[in-house]
């Protein structure tokens, strides 16, 4: 499926573990393929977004309403695509009106590792940092 058949783009980090990981799981479980992940480092970005802002908080963009989202948002919209947290998406809203939402996200995001070199068997320099 290409990307224009997506209904989302989420910038990610590539050198960030827990972004690489969380990428993977977002793949695994997008069941209707509406998710397109673009590494935020290797990708031109659209003009609308912000890019230091989304070096900091993972930014989505919503093809079809044209919109970016940025930290709890995006995280909010993500798993409104995501059938395994659909039973969740009330709490997850709920968090998003109280802020409670994107104050644990910014603590989670503060604190992630930003890994900018990665070895091969030969611990040489990999420069397929994919996400």
């Amino acid at each position: 499926m290409e990307k224009k058949d997506k209904t989302i783009i989420v910038y990610a980090d590539s050198w960030c573990a827990l972004c690489r990981k969380t990428s993977k799981y977002i793949r695994n479980n997008d069941y209707f393929n509406k998710i397109h992940i673009e590494d935020i480092r290797k990708t031109k970005l659209p003009d609308n977004i912000d890019k230091d802002k989304a070096m900091h908080d993972v930014a989505c963009y919503n093809i079809k309403t044209n919109k970016v989202s940025y930290g709890y948002d995006s995280v909010v919209l993500i798993f409104k695509y995501l059938p395994l947290f659909w039973v969740l998406y009330p709490l997850l809203f709920l968090l998003k009106l109280t802020g409670l939402g994107q104050l644990i996200y910014t603590q989670v995001s503060t604190k992630r590792r930003i890994i900018p070199v990665r070895c091969n068997e030969n611990c040489e320099i990999n420069p397929n940092l994919n996400l």
